[in-house]
């Protein structure tokens, strides 16, 4: 996390149109750049890129969605997924079936919504309901900083 957040900082600089409208979105509510996002918007863990964009810059936009509902909102499984897939642009993916594919982008789907719900931002029952805003940092530094504690326990 401390090198994507490192990359992170660095890349806003020189982004693309797309990082540079969540930048720009997430400085107009109020965070800091893009590099003091919350813990559950970088993705730790390795996997087949399915999304045009990167992981991180697909859950940032969630997050940034997420902020603008209130809590104790809920969805059913169906509209969380269907939140969840309106800012991915998926990629083709020729070798697979229509199934495995729906399978695939699900899992991926499924995996950072257990995420949300382990961060405690979102709690999944018979639906999906927000009970807390993500968490951004206060700086660049400070997360530099406490991610480098983490490291060091």
């Amino acid at each position: 996390m401390i090198q994507q957040t490192r990359q992170l900082q660095r890349q806003v600089y020189f982004a693309a149109p797309r990082l540079r409208r969540l930048a720009d979105q997430a400085y107009l509510m109020g965070h800091g750049t893009l590099s003091t996002c919350p813990l559950v918007a970088h993705d730790t863990h390795p996997q087949w890129d399915l999304m045009a964009e990167s992981p991180l810059e697909w859950r940032v936009s969630v997050i940034l969605s997420l902020e603008q509902c209130t809590l104790g909102q809920g969805w059913s499984w169906s509209e969380w997924y269907d939140l969840l897939n309106q800012s991915v642009k998926w990629l083709p993916l020729p070798c697979l079936s229509p199934a495995q594919i729906n399978l695939v982008r699900h899992r991926l789907l499924a995996c950072y919504t257990q995420e949300l719900a382990l961060a405690g931002i979102i709690r999944c029952q018979t639906q999906v309901k927000i009970i807390q805003r993500p968490r951004w940092f206060k700086s660049y530094e400070h997360k530099l900083g406490y991610l480098k504690q983490l490291a060091n326990i």
